[in-house]
Protein backbone atom coordinates (compact mmCIF):
# COMPACT_ATOMS: atom_id res chain seq x y z
CA UNK A 1 0.00 0.00 0.00
CA UNK A 2 1.44 3.61 -0.97
CA UNK A 3 2.08 5.90 1.97
CA UNK A 4 -0.20 8.49 1.88
CA UNK A 5 1.11 12.10 1.62
CA UNK A 6 0.96 14.62 4.49
CA UNK A 7 2.74 17.19 2.81
CA UNK A 8 5.95 16.08 4.91
CA UNK A 9 8.46 16.21 2.44
CA UNK A 10 7.21 19.68 1.18
CA UNK A 11 7.82 21.10 4.31
CA UNK A 12 11.11 19.89 4.91
CA UNK A 13 12.22 21.27 1.77
CA UNK A 14 10.85 24.53 2.79
CA UNK A 15 12.70 24.26 5.89
CA UNK A 16 15.72 22.86 4.21
CA UNK A 17 15.64 26.39 1.28
CA UNK A 18 14.96 28.91 4.71
CA UNK A 19 18.09 27.37 6.47
CA UNK A 20 20.25 27.70 3.16
CA UNK A 21 18.46 30.79 2.46
CA UNK A 22 19.47 32.46 5.67
CA UNK A 23 22.00 30.81 8.54
CA UNK A 24 24.07 29.16 5.55
CA UNK A 25 26.05 32.32 4.58
CA UNK A 26 26.10 34.00 8.66
CA UNK A 27 27.89 30.60 9.78
CA UNK A 28 30.22 30.22 6.69
CA UNK A 29 31.16 33.57 7.21
CA UNK A 30 31.53 33.20 10.82
CA UNK A 31 34.19 29.74 9.74
CA UNK A 32 31.09 27.04 10.69
CA UNK A 33 30.92 23.93 8.58
CA UNK A 34 27.37 22.56 8.64
CA UNK A 35 25.63 19.55 7.88
CA UNK A 36 21.68 18.43 8.42
CA UNK A 37 21.76 15.25 10.13
CA UNK A 38 17.97 13.90 9.50
CA UNK A 39 15.03 14.97 9.12
CA UNK A 40 12.28 14.37 11.51
CA UNK A 41 8.70 13.47 10.87
CA UNK A 42 7.56 13.55 14.88
CA UNK A 43 6.96 17.35 15.29
CA UNK A 44 8.35 18.29 12.05
CA UNK A 45 12.04 19.35 12.17
CA UNK A 46 15.61 19.41 10.80
CA UNK A 47 18.55 18.35 13.02
CA UNK A 48 21.62 20.03 12.28
CA UNK A 49 24.93 20.25 13.07
CA UNK A 50 27.38 22.76 12.93
CA UNK A 51 31.65 22.24 13.55
CA UNK A 52 34.41 24.60 14.13
CA UNK A 53 37.89 23.89 15.09
CA UNK A 54 36.67 20.74 16.39
CA UNK A 55 33.60 22.40 17.96
CA UNK A 56 30.04 21.37 17.87
CA UNK A 57 26.85 22.50 18.16
CA UNK A 58 23.41 20.73 17.47
CA UNK A 59 20.36 22.38 16.78
CA UNK A 60 16.72 21.94 15.32
CA UNK A 61 14.81 24.03 13.06
CA UNK A 62 11.31 23.61 13.63
CA UNK A 63 8.13 24.03 10.97
CA UNK A 64 5.96 24.82 13.83
CA UNK A 65 6.88 26.66 17.21
CA UNK A 66 3.06 24.79 18.11
CA UNK A 67 3.87 21.53 18.26
CA UNK A 68 3.95 18.68 21.04
CA UNK A 69 5.55 19.34 24.15
CA UNK A 70 6.96 16.05 24.01
CA UNK A 71 8.91 16.90 21.31
CA UNK A 72 10.36 19.62 22.96
CA UNK A 73 11.23 17.53 25.88
CA UNK A 74 12.95 15.15 23.50
CA UNK A 75 14.99 18.10 21.64
CA UNK A 76 16.18 19.88 25.15
CA UNK A 77 18.29 16.48 26.09
CA UNK A 78 19.30 16.44 22.13
CA UNK A 79 20.15 20.13 20.56
CA UNK A 80 22.05 23.15 22.11
CA UNK A 81 19.27 25.91 20.87
CA UNK A 82 15.65 25.72 19.14
CA UNK A 83 14.80 27.92 15.81
CA UNK A 84 11.56 28.49 14.40
CA UNK A 85 11.02 28.43 10.58
CA UNK A 86 9.85 31.74 9.39
CA UNK A 87 9.78 35.28 11.29
CA UNK A 88 7.20 34.74 13.78
CA UNK A 89 7.81 33.52 17.39
CA UNK A 90 5.78 34.08 20.37
CA UNK A 91 7.59 34.54 23.67
CA UNK A 92 5.50 33.34 26.19
CA UNK A 93 3.76 30.16 24.20
CA UNK A 94 2.56 27.33 26.21
CA UNK A 95 4.37 24.93 23.78
CA UNK A 96 7.54 25.44 24.22
CA UNK A 97 7.67 27.27 27.40
CA UNK A 98 9.82 25.60 30.32
CA UNK A 99 12.44 24.93 27.41
CA UNK A 100 15.76 25.62 28.63
CA UNK A 101 17.94 26.18 26.33
CA UNK A 102 18.05 28.78 23.57
CA UNK A 103 15.06 29.26 21.03
CA UNK A 104 13.93 31.89 18.58
CA UNK A 105 12.55 32.75 15.59
CA UNK A 106 15.33 31.03 12.27
CA UNK A 107 15.77 35.65 11.77
CA UNK A 108 17.46 35.63 15.35
CA UNK A 109 19.68 33.00 14.65
CA UNK A 110 22.80 35.36 14.76
CA UNK A 111 22.53 36.24 18.68
CA UNK A 112 22.58 32.93 19.35
CA UNK A 113 25.54 32.15 17.17
CA UNK A 114 27.75 35.40 18.59
CA UNK A 115 27.78 32.94 21.96
CA UNK A 116 28.63 30.30 20.06
CA UNK A 117 31.04 32.34 18.97
CA UNK A 118 32.60 33.44 21.85
CA UNK A 119 32.41 29.74 23.23
CA UNK A 120 34.47 28.82 20.27
CA UNK A 121 37.38 31.30 19.06
CA UNK A 122 38.10 31.66 15.57
CA UNK A 123 41.33 29.52 14.85
CA UNK A 124 44.16 32.08 14.89
CA UNK A 125 44.77 32.11 10.85
CA UNK A 126 47.72 34.82 10.18
CA UNK A 127 50.95 33.32 9.23
CA UNK A 128 53.79 34.86 10.83
CA UNK A 129 56.79 33.34 8.53
CA UNK A 130 57.74 36.13 6.56
CA UNK A 131 55.65 35.84 3.09
CA UNK A 132 57.23 33.61 0.05
CA UNK A 133 55.83 34.75 -2.69
CA UNK A 134 54.67 38.16 -4.66
CA UNK A 135 52.17 40.12 -2.69
CA UNK A 136 49.24 40.48 -5.51
CA UNK A 137 48.41 43.65 -6.35
CA UNK A 138 44.65 44.44 -4.86
CA UNK A 139 42.19 45.32 -8.06
CA UNK A 140 40.42 47.96 -6.40
CA UNK A 141 42.03 50.84 -4.35
CA UNK A 142 40.48 53.20 -1.56
CA UNK A 143 41.94 56.49 -0.57
CA UNK A 144 40.67 59.48 1.64
CA UNK A 145 42.43 62.61 0.41
CA UNK A 146 42.55 66.12 1.28
CA UNK A 147 43.41 66.47 -2.55
CA UNK A 148 41.59 63.72 -4.45
CA UNK A 149 44.21 64.90 -8.10
CA UNK A 150 47.02 64.94 -5.64
CA UNK A 151 46.74 61.38 -4.51
CA UNK A 152 45.71 59.97 -8.01
CA UNK A 153 48.69 61.42 -9.55
CA UNK A 154 51.10 60.49 -6.58
CA UNK A 155 50.12 56.97 -7.96
CA UNK A 156 50.59 57.71 -11.20
CA UNK A 157 54.11 59.30 -10.52
CA UNK A 158 54.79 55.55 -9.40
CA UNK A 159 54.32 54.34 -12.44
CA UNK A 160 57.76 55.90 -13.46
CA UNK A 161 59.28 53.20 -11.70
CA UNK A 162 60.53 50.43 -13.70
CA UNK A 163 60.03 47.94 -10.67
CA UNK A 164 56.57 49.17 -10.22
CA UNK A 165 55.28 48.54 -14.05
CA UNK A 166 57.81 45.03 -13.72
CA UNK A 167 55.32 44.10 -10.80
CA UNK A 168 52.14 45.05 -12.29
CA UNK A 169 52.63 43.41 -15.71
CA UNK A 170 53.24 40.42 -13.74
CA UNK A 171 50.41 40.68 -11.83
CA UNK A 172 47.93 40.76 -14.63
CA UNK A 173 49.58 38.71 -17.09
CA UNK A 174 50.77 35.57 -17.39
CA UNK A 175 53.25 33.69 -19.58
CA UNK A 176 54.92 36.57 -20.06
CA UNK A 177 59.10 36.14 -20.61
CA UNK A 178 61.51 38.00 -18.05
CA UNK A 179 62.54 39.58 -21.61
CA UNK A 180 59.21 41.00 -22.93
CA UNK A 181 58.14 41.93 -18.86
CA UNK A 182 61.35 44.03 -18.86
CA UNK A 183 61.29 45.78 -21.93
CA UNK A 184 57.22 46.46 -21.69
CA UNK A 185 57.90 47.67 -18.22
CA UNK A 186 60.73 50.47 -19.03
CA UNK A 187 58.36 51.91 -22.25
CA UNK A 188 55.49 52.06 -20.09
CA UNK A 189 57.53 53.90 -17.13
CA UNK A 190 58.94 56.53 -20.01
CA UNK A 191 55.69 57.04 -21.32
CA UNK A 192 53.93 57.69 -18.37
CA UNK A 193 57.17 60.03 -17.87
CA UNK A 194 56.54 61.89 -20.93
CA UNK A 195 52.91 62.15 -19.66
CA UNK A 196 53.48 63.53 -16.43
CA UNK A 197 55.93 66.04 -17.91
CA UNK A 198 53.03 67.42 -20.48
CA UNK A 199 50.38 67.43 -17.53
CA UNK A 200 52.54 69.03 -14.92
CA UNK A 201 52.97 72.21 -16.67
CA UNK A 202 49.93 72.71 -18.46
CA UNK A 203 48.03 73.92 -15.57
CA UNK A 204 50.61 77.51 -15.45
CA UNK A 205 50.18 77.44 -19.46
CA UNK A 206 48.64 80.23 -21.71
CA UNK A 207 45.39 78.14 -23.68
CA UNK A 208 47.12 77.80 -26.36
CA UNK A 209 49.91 75.79 -25.08
CA UNK A 210 48.08 74.30 -22.46
CA UNK A 211 45.88 72.64 -25.29
CA UNK A 212 48.92 71.32 -27.06
CA UNK A 213 50.72 69.97 -23.68
CA UNK A 214 47.19 67.97 -23.01
CA UNK A 215 46.96 66.34 -26.08
CA UNK A 216 50.37 65.29 -26.14
CA UNK A 217 50.48 64.03 -22.70
CA UNK A 218 47.63 62.27 -23.79
CA UNK A 219 49.49 60.53 -26.71
CA UNK A 220 51.75 59.55 -23.74
CA UNK A 221 49.11 58.02 -21.95
CA UNK A 222 47.84 56.20 -24.80
CA UNK A 223 51.57 54.64 -25.97
CA UNK A 224 51.73 53.20 -22.35
CA UNK A 225 48.16 52.02 -22.61
CA UNK A 226 48.71 50.09 -26.21
CA UNK A 227 52.10 48.86 -24.60
CA UNK A 228 50.56 47.50 -21.41
CA UNK A 229 47.30 46.18 -22.78
CA UNK A 230 47.94 44.77 -26.54
CA UNK A 231 49.76 41.52 -27.50
CA UNK A 232 51.16 42.82 -30.36
CA UNK A 233 53.62 45.39 -29.11
CA UNK A 234 56.28 44.22 -26.61
CA UNK A 235 58.46 47.72 -26.35
CA UNK A 236 58.72 50.99 -26.87
CA UNK A 237 60.00 51.62 -30.09
CA UNK A 238 57.01 49.36 -31.53
CA UNK A 239 54.75 51.75 -30.13
CA UNK A 240 56.38 54.70 -31.64
CA UNK A 241 56.42 53.51 -35.47
CA UNK A 242 52.69 53.58 -35.26
CA UNK A 243 52.53 57.27 -35.47
CA UNK A 244 55.08 57.30 -38.62
CA UNK A 245 51.75 56.79 -39.96
CA UNK A 246 49.89 59.46 -38.31
CA UNK A 247 48.27 60.04 -35.31
CA UNK A 248 45.01 58.54 -36.99
CA UNK A 249 42.87 61.68 -36.66
CA UNK A 250 42.17 64.75 -38.80
CA UNK A 251 40.52 68.00 -38.91
CA UNK A 252 37.76 69.28 -41.67
CA UNK A 253 36.94 72.83 -42.34
CA UNK A 254 35.10 73.78 -45.47
CA UNK A 255 36.86 76.62 -47.50
CA UNK A 256 33.99 77.82 -48.71
CA UNK A 257 31.96 78.11 -45.25
CA UNK A 258 34.74 79.26 -42.55
CA UNK A 259 32.39 78.85 -39.25
CA UNK A 260 33.54 76.92 -35.86
CA UNK A 261 29.66 75.25 -36.53
CA UNK A 262 30.82 73.70 -39.75
CA UNK A 263 34.71 72.20 -38.24
CA UNK A 264 34.48 68.65 -38.36
CA UNK A 265 37.05 65.80 -36.41
CA UNK A 266 37.24 62.26 -38.74
CA UNK A 267 38.49 59.11 -38.31
CA UNK A 268 41.54 57.36 -40.45
CA UNK A 269 42.28 53.63 -40.95
CA UNK A 270 45.90 54.00 -39.86
CA UNK A 271 47.74 55.61 -37.08
CA UNK A 272 47.81 55.58 -33.15
CA UNK A 273 44.30 56.53 -32.85
CA UNK A 274 43.15 53.61 -34.57
CA UNK A 275 45.28 51.22 -33.21
CA UNK A 276 44.66 52.36 -29.92
CA UNK A 277 40.46 51.96 -30.91
CA UNK A 278 41.25 48.59 -32.45
CA UNK A 279 43.14 47.25 -29.54
CA UNK A 280 39.81 47.83 -27.29
CA UNK A 281 37.84 46.29 -29.95
CA UNK A 282 36.18 48.88 -31.78
CA UNK A 283 35.10 47.80 -35.69
CA UNK A 284 37.44 49.95 -37.10
CA UNK A 285 37.95 48.42 -40.38
CA UNK A 286 35.36 50.27 -42.42
CA UNK A 287 37.58 53.42 -40.87
CA UNK A 288 38.59 55.67 -44.33
CA UNK A 289 41.77 55.02 -45.16
CA UNK A 290 42.09 59.45 -46.84
CA UNK A 291 41.09 62.25 -45.15
CA UNK A 292 37.68 63.80 -46.45
CA UNK A 293 36.92 66.16 -48.88
CA UNK A 294 33.91 66.77 -48.30
CA UNK A 295 30.73 65.90 -45.76
CA UNK A 296 29.04 64.13 -48.48
CA UNK A 297 28.72 59.95 -48.01
CA UNK A 298 31.30 60.46 -44.86
CA UNK A 299 29.96 57.88 -41.61
CA UNK A 300 33.16 58.98 -39.67
CA UNK A 301 33.59 62.58 -39.66
CA UNK A 302 31.84 64.58 -36.55
CA UNK A 303 31.12 68.27 -35.78
CA UNK A 304 33.33 69.75 -32.83
CA UNK A 305 29.75 70.02 -31.19
CA UNK A 306 29.04 66.43 -31.36
CA UNK A 307 31.98 65.65 -29.62
CA UNK A 308 31.84 68.52 -26.63
CA UNK A 309 28.15 67.02 -26.08
CA UNK A 310 29.67 63.85 -25.13
CA UNK A 311 31.21 65.52 -22.23
CA UNK A 312 28.53 65.51 -19.36
CA UNK A 313 30.78 67.55 -17.01
CA UNK A 314 30.54 70.77 -19.66
CA UNK A 315 26.76 70.17 -20.92
CA UNK A 316 25.59 73.04 -19.01
CA UNK A 317 27.92 75.52 -21.02
CA UNK A 318 27.08 73.54 -24.36
CA UNK A 319 23.26 74.16 -23.73
CA UNK A 320 23.92 77.80 -23.26
CA UNK A 321 25.50 78.33 -25.95
CA UNK A 322 24.36 75.95 -29.03
CA UNK A 323 21.12 76.90 -29.56
CA UNK A 324 20.60 73.18 -31.56
CA UNK A 325 21.80 71.51 -28.75
CA UNK A 326 21.24 67.44 -28.52
CA UNK A 327 22.39 65.43 -25.88
CA UNK A 328 24.99 63.25 -26.18
CA UNK A 329 24.56 61.38 -22.62
CA UNK A 330 21.91 60.38 -20.09
CA UNK A 331 22.16 60.34 -16.61
CA UNK A 332 21.60 56.71 -15.36
CA UNK A 333 20.50 55.33 -12.19
CA UNK A 334 18.49 52.44 -10.83
CA UNK A 335 14.51 52.67 -10.24
CA UNK A 336 12.79 53.21 -7.03
CA UNK A 337 9.71 53.27 -7.81
CA UNK A 338 10.04 50.58 -10.34
CA UNK A 339 12.25 48.47 -8.28
CA UNK A 340 9.52 48.60 -5.24
CA UNK A 341 8.81 45.49 -3.47
CA UNK A 342 7.55 45.19 0.11
CA UNK A 343 9.15 43.15 2.83
CA UNK A 344 6.30 40.66 2.64
CA UNK A 345 7.01 40.05 -1.29
CA UNK A 346 11.30 40.35 -0.87
CA UNK A 347 10.51 36.90 1.62
CA UNK A 348 8.15 35.04 -0.61
CA UNK A 349 9.80 31.82 -1.68
CA UNK A 350 6.22 30.93 -3.96
CA UNK A 351 6.88 31.68 -7.66
CA UNK A 352 9.98 33.34 -8.98
CA UNK A 353 10.25 35.15 -11.88
CA UNK A 354 12.22 34.11 -15.10
CA UNK A 355 13.36 37.70 -15.77
CA UNK A 356 15.92 38.45 -13.51
CA UNK A 357 17.10 41.93 -13.48
CA UNK A 358 17.31 45.58 -12.45
CA UNK A 359 14.82 48.46 -14.03
CA UNK A 360 17.04 51.19 -14.17
CA UNK A 361 15.86 55.29 -15.68
CA UNK A 362 17.88 57.44 -17.50
CA UNK A 363 17.26 60.62 -18.03
CA UNK A 364 18.05 63.82 -20.03
CA UNK A 365 17.67 67.12 -18.08
CA UNK A 366 17.86 69.14 -21.95
CA UNK A 367 14.66 67.33 -23.08
CA UNK A 368 16.91 67.16 -26.35
CA UNK A 369 16.30 62.98 -26.35
CA UNK A 370 14.21 61.20 -28.04
CA UNK A 371 13.11 56.96 -27.51
CA UNK A 372 15.76 55.90 -30.71
CA UNK A 373 18.81 57.24 -28.43
CA UNK A 374 17.89 55.01 -25.31
CA UNK A 375 17.57 52.04 -27.68
CA UNK A 376 21.07 52.53 -29.39
CA UNK A 377 22.65 52.25 -25.83
CA UNK A 378 20.53 49.38 -24.42
CA UNK A 379 19.45 47.17 -27.54
CA UNK A 380 17.03 44.34 -27.74
CA UNK A 381 18.37 41.11 -26.65
CA UNK A 382 19.64 41.83 -23.13
CA UNK A 383 16.96 44.30 -22.16
CA UNK A 384 12.93 44.19 -22.17
CA UNK A 385 11.28 47.35 -22.23
CA UNK A 386 11.57 51.21 -22.92
CA UNK A 387 9.01 53.70 -21.38
CA UNK A 388 9.06 57.18 -22.27
CA UNK A 389 7.82 59.88 -19.89
CA UNK A 390 7.92 63.70 -19.26
CA UNK A 391 9.21 65.29 -15.91
CA UNK A 392 9.64 68.61 -14.77
CA UNK A 393 13.32 68.23 -14.78
CA UNK A 394 13.40 66.73 -18.04
CA UNK A 395 13.10 63.56 -20.21
CA UNK A 396 12.80 60.78 -17.66
CA UNK A 397 13.00 56.87 -19.60
CA UNK A 398 12.72 53.43 -18.41
CA UNK A 399 14.63 49.95 -19.19
CA UNK A 400 15.11 46.55 -17.77
CA UNK A 401 18.93 45.12 -17.47
CA UNK A 402 18.93 41.67 -17.74
CA UNK A 403 21.95 40.46 -15.58
CA UNK A 404 21.82 37.43 -13.32
CA UNK A 405 21.07 37.19 -9.33
CA UNK A 406 24.57 35.77 -8.74
CA UNK A 407 26.60 37.76 -5.89
CA UNK A 408 28.37 40.26 -7.20
CA UNK A 409 26.54 40.84 -10.69
CA UNK A 410 24.66 43.94 -10.99
CA UNK A 411 23.30 46.06 -13.97
CA UNK A 412 26.28 48.11 -13.25
CA UNK A 413 28.66 46.06 -14.64
CA UNK A 414 26.30 45.57 -17.82
CA UNK A 415 26.73 49.23 -18.66
CA UNK A 416 30.01 51.28 -19.54
CA UNK A 417 29.15 54.06 -16.98
CA UNK A 418 31.28 57.36 -16.42
CA UNK A 419 31.49 59.61 -13.43
CA UNK A 420 33.53 61.67 -12.30
CA UNK A 421 33.86 64.70 -9.47
CA UNK A 422 31.94 66.94 -11.93
CA UNK A 423 29.05 64.78 -12.38
CA UNK A 424 26.95 61.47 -11.62
CA UNK A 425 26.72 58.44 -13.05
CA UNK A 426 26.15 58.91 -16.75
CA UNK A 427 26.66 56.72 -20.05
CA UNK A 428 27.20 58.24 -23.35
CA UNK A 429 25.23 58.08 -26.68
CA UNK A 430 27.99 56.73 -29.01
CA UNK A 431 28.67 58.64 -32.12
CA UNK A 432 28.46 55.90 -35.27
CA UNK A 433 31.68 53.98 -35.29
CA UNK A 434 32.64 54.88 -31.50
CA UNK A 435 31.38 53.52 -28.36
CA UNK A 436 30.74 54.95 -24.89
CA UNK A 437 34.58 55.29 -23.72
CA UNK A 438 34.59 59.12 -22.13
CA UNK A 439 38.53 58.99 -22.59
CA UNK A 440 38.02 58.60 -26.73
CA UNK A 441 35.90 62.01 -27.00
CA UNK A 442 38.41 63.53 -24.71
CA UNK A 443 40.85 62.77 -26.79
CA UNK A 444 39.69 63.97 -29.47
CA UNK A 445 37.92 67.11 -28.76
CA UNK A 446 42.16 67.68 -27.08
CA UNK A 447 43.41 66.79 -31.15
CA UNK A 448 40.59 68.74 -32.47
CA UNK A 449 41.87 71.96 -30.59
CA UNK A 450 45.62 70.99 -30.84
CA UNK A 451 45.01 71.34 -34.55
CA UNK A 452 43.08 74.83 -34.16
CA UNK A 453 45.58 76.45 -31.99
CA UNK A 454 48.48 75.14 -34.43
CA UNK A 455 47.35 75.71 -38.11
CA UNK A 456 44.14 77.61 -37.66
CA UNK A 457 44.92 81.20 -36.02
CA UNK A 458 42.21 82.55 -37.64
CA UNK A 459 39.63 80.25 -36.27
CA UNK A 460 41.72 80.45 -32.40
CA UNK A 461 41.80 83.74 -32.33
CA UNK A 462 38.22 84.63 -33.16
CA UNK A 463 37.49 81.85 -30.50
CA UNK A 464 39.64 83.52 -27.88
CA UNK A 465 38.35 87.64 -28.63
CA UNK A 466 35.74 87.35 -32.21
CA UNK A 467 32.87 86.26 -32.61
CA UNK A 468 33.29 82.78 -31.34
CA UNK A 469 34.27 83.35 -27.89
CA UNK A 470 31.44 81.37 -26.58
CA UNK A 471 33.52 78.34 -27.10
CA UNK A 472 36.43 79.57 -25.02
CA UNK A 473 35.25 79.61 -21.66
CA UNK A 474 33.66 75.69 -22.91
CA UNK A 475 37.82 75.27 -23.93
CA UNK A 476 38.93 76.30 -20.58
CA UNK A 477 36.39 74.04 -18.37
CA UNK A 478 37.20 71.23 -20.76
CA UNK A 479 40.60 71.55 -20.19
CA UNK A 480 40.35 71.56 -16.86
CA UNK A 481 38.37 68.51 -16.43
CA UNK A 482 40.52 66.54 -19.00
CA UNK A 483 43.36 67.63 -16.42
CA UNK A 484 41.24 66.05 -13.68
CA UNK A 485 39.86 63.50 -15.42
CA UNK A 486 41.56 62.23 -18.11
CA UNK A 487 44.75 60.14 -15.89
CA UNK A 488 42.58 58.69 -13.09
CA UNK A 489 40.70 56.92 -16.28
CA UNK A 490 43.99 55.96 -18.11
CA UNK A 491 45.87 55.02 -14.73
CA UNK A 492 43.02 52.44 -14.41
CA UNK A 493 43.66 51.22 -17.68
CA UNK A 494 47.02 50.71 -17.43
CA UNK A 495 47.02 49.04 -13.87
CA UNK A 496 44.18 47.09 -14.35
CA UNK A 497 42.95 48.58 -11.04
CA UNK A 498 39.72 50.40 -9.81
CA UNK A 499 40.94 53.26 -8.10
CA UNK A 500 38.46 55.13 -5.42
CA UNK A 501 39.30 58.24 -3.91
CA UNK A 502 36.94 60.47 -1.94
CA UNK A 503 38.01 64.19 -0.13
CA UNK A 504 38.24 64.11 3.48
CA UNK A 505 36.04 66.46 5.12
CA UNK A 506 37.21 68.89 8.09
CA UNK A 507 35.13 70.15 10.69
Amino acid sequence: MNKIDTGFTQRMDILKKSFKDRPVSLLEAHGWTWNIDSEVENGEYLLISISRNGYTKKLALLYYQQTDRRVYDRLESLVDACLINGMSFIQNCSFSSGFNKPIDSLYNFYNILRDWNNECPMEQTINNEPCSGQVDIPSQMYFVAENPSEQCWMLIKALRSVDVCKRIISNRFEGLSEETIEEKATGIAFSIQNACDYFDVAPSQNTTQRMLSLYYGSLAFIEADILMNSKDYSDLKSVEDITKKGHGLFVFLPDGNYNISNLCTGLLNQGLFYQWLKMMNYSVDNYPKRRATSLDKNEYVYPLNDLLNRIPEIAFLMRMIDSNYTTGFFGVHQSTRLNSQSGISRLNTGYQSNNTGTYIEFTDESCCSNLDMVKTLIGTEQHAICEDSQESIGKKYSAFVRHTNNKGDNWTKHLNIHHSSYCSNTILIPLNGLKDDWCVYAVMILYTFSIIVRYYPNLWRRIQFGEWDKYYTVCLQFAMIVEKVLPHIFYERITGQRLHITSSVYG
